[in-house]
């Protein structure tokens, strides 16, 4: 009798740990609160020539070893630049004096090989580099500072479009249920969280109309930014970013746009085409943060339109279709900006570019730069914040 009065006690306990287990599986953070709200009106994008407030910090010319095709992702980690060049499909990897240390190029049916990368991310802790094989549904991990091949692990739970990584744990973007393999557990969720990499632990982000709306990737570059020691996230047509951690999110950002696109039209299933001539603002892109100040670009009569916002003092510094700025001595080339990297924003600028600017104002352009040719590699350009 005391052995099943024990039993009868133990159930309704094993019951709600159950019960809590399944409420940490699936976690939808919608009704969050942002730490910050930034709001765009008209006013703000009025402006056709970025100010004095963005300068020229340095600069650095990679070299012609390897010329780089369509560059799809652009990483700088700990001095090291990773560049994936989507037209050949190789991973590039240089010093901060713009030499090449060396290259990914594993096409191949092979157990190290990749047919196809999707995508690829930079793990500052584990010292990891991984690399997403759409085709082969797995994941290569290699060691960042060789490129060797270390080990690899299938995904094959699911088909996610992109995946960010952080302090050793993987979040994976999806679109669509439509590439979910296991839909009992996880489905309905635009955000996958797995600590190894070979299983879901969480999911975040319960999925909206968006979801299947010009389903499978599209237009936009991609939801995981890679800011200093964070990893940012934003879902297509959506205006919260959220701080992804180690098991967890936080929602920082809200941004309220100039009309907005209303979520009726994507339940109305606006043709892209039209979407993009119309007068609506959408799609929230490049999104990168400095201690000072927030970066990020979203398209509108289609155009792109460039917003740099002061985080301290809560005004727009710059927000307007992106004219690229005037050659000047403290910035004599500006290109759309690729991401963060010790509290500096950088971009990457095609060669013709500088030979195109340098050719109207030649005297605002350093010595090494009067050479470079539009068949040359690219430069990479640093720049600050000043008031």
């Amino acid at each position: 009798m005391k052995y099943k009065a024990y039993v009868l006690v133990l159930l309704p306990f094993i019951t709600i740990t159950n019960c809590n287990n399944n409420k940490l599986r699936n976690v939808d953070n919608n009704e969050d609160l942002p730490e910050k709200t930034i709001q765009i009106s008209l006013s703000d994008i009025t402006k056709d020539e970025i100010g004095d407030f963005l300068v020229l910090d340095s600069y650095i010319i990679l070299s012609n070893d390897e010329i780089i095709g369509e560059i799809g992702r652009i990483i700088i980690d700990n001095e090291m630049i990773f560049l994936f060049d989507r037209s050949q499909m190789i991973i590039f990897c240089y010093g901060m004096d713009g030499n090449m240390i060396y290259k990914i190029d594993r096409h191949g049916q092979g157990p190290t090989d990749y047919v196809h990368i999707e995508d690829f991310g930079i793990d500052p802790v584990s010292g990891r580099l991984f690399i997403y094989d759409d085709f082969k549904r797995k994941i290569l991990v290699l060691d960042k500072l060789t490129g060797n091949h270390i080990s690899d692990f299938p995904v094959l739970y699911a088909a996610p479009h992109k995946f960010g990584v952080i302090n050793g744990s993987f979040f994976f973007n999806m679109d669509n249920d439509i590439r979910m393999v296991d839909k009992k557990k996880h489905k309905g969720y635009n955000l996958l969280f797995s600590e190894t990499g070979k299983q879901i632990d969480k999911s975040f982000l319960r999925q909206d109309a968006a979801a299947s709306y010009n389903c499978c990737g599209g237009f936009r570059g991609h939801p995981f930014f890679y800011n200093n020691s964070k990893l940012l996230y934003n879902r297509s047509f959506n205006y919260r970013i959220y701080h992804l951690k180690k098991t967890d999110l936080r929602l920082l950002y809200e941004v309220h746009l100039p009309n907005q696109l209303p979520m009726k039209m994507i339940n109305k299933k606006m043709d892209i085409r039209e979407l993009f001539r119309s007068d609506y603002s959408h799609s929230l892109d490049e999104i990168y943060a400095t201690k000072q100040v927030l970066h990020f670009v979203f398209f509108k009569n289609g155009f792109i339109h460039t917003c740099f916002y002061d985080l301290d003092s809560e005004k727009i510094l710059f927000c307007g279709i992106d004219v690229f700025a005037n050659s000047r001595k403290n910035l004599p080339f500006y290109y759309l900006i690729s991401g963060v990297y010790n509290d500096k924003f950088y971009a990457l600028i095609p060669s013709f570019e500088i030979e195109s600017r340098r050719e109207s104002n030649p005297a605002v352009f350093p010595e090494d730069l009067q050479n470079v040719k539009s068949e040359d590699n690219y430069i990479i350009a640093f720049y600050k914040i000043v008031h």
